[in-house]
């Protein structure tokens, strides 16, 4: 792969949700989105020939950029099989239909992720980045619903679980689009966090 927008035009060929679940809040992750967080942990250096888990991975399209960028493995994680089989039909990656929230998950280097955002099922979106945290050995990247009050939450709970914050996309426009909408789509303002694993530094004695 030798840049994010031939990344970005391959990802654009995933398939969309045939029947998106709006009681799992299911959206689409924009390929140019997709491309930009997948690029920059490949850029640096949390993608290639490292073990990375989607969780609630829909169509496959995280799993799908990080087999092209040559990840070591990906684990697409989602609770509706429908869409499993969206993904899996695109994957070599392993597949795992089960519930993010109840399944124990083995340990892995990086988690890429678009949760719920918590219209539907309040908080979940923080009990999927606990998941995130507890399972994580190095970085987790995630989409959620733009709010300064939740910015601050996740800034907190990050470090409870020893990870520091950073936000690498603010603001972007996250197109929304169910059958019943009376517009083509609708838009919901995300932001996109890094976080990444504390490093404990070895003292003397």
């Amino acid at each position: 792969m030798r840049s994010k927008k031939e990344l970005e035009i391959q990802l654009s060929k995933i398939p969309k949700f045939e029947n998106p679940k709006a009681e799992l809040e299911q959206h689409l992750t924009p390929a140019d989105l997709a491309s930009t967080i997948l690029w920059a942990a490949y850029l640096s250096g949390e993608i290639e020939g490292k073990v990375v888990a989607d969780l609630g991975c829909g169509t496959g399209i995280f799993c799908k950029g990080a087999e092209v960028l040559g990840a070591e493995e990906c684990l697409c994680i989602e609770i509706d099989l429908e869409a499993l089989n969206i993904a899996k039909s695109n994957l070599n990656s392993g597949i795992v239909n089960a519930d993010v929230l109840s399944c124990p998950l083995r340990s892995v280097d990086t988690v890429l992720m678009n949760p719920p955002f918590g219209t539907v099922q309040r908080g979940i979106d923080k009990k999927f980045l606990m998941v995130a945290f507890s399972i994580a050995k190095e970085v987790i990247y995630s989409i959620h619903l733009f709010s300064e009050k939740t910015e601050k939450l996740f800034r907190r709970l990050a470090l409870n679980y020893g990870f520091q914050t950073e936000t690498i996309i603010t603001n972007y426009k996250m197109p929304i689009e169910y059958p019943w909408h009376r517009k083509r789509f609708y838009e919901m303002p995300v932001q996109v966090y890094k976080f990444k694993k504390i490093k404990q530094e070895m003292t003397g004695t």
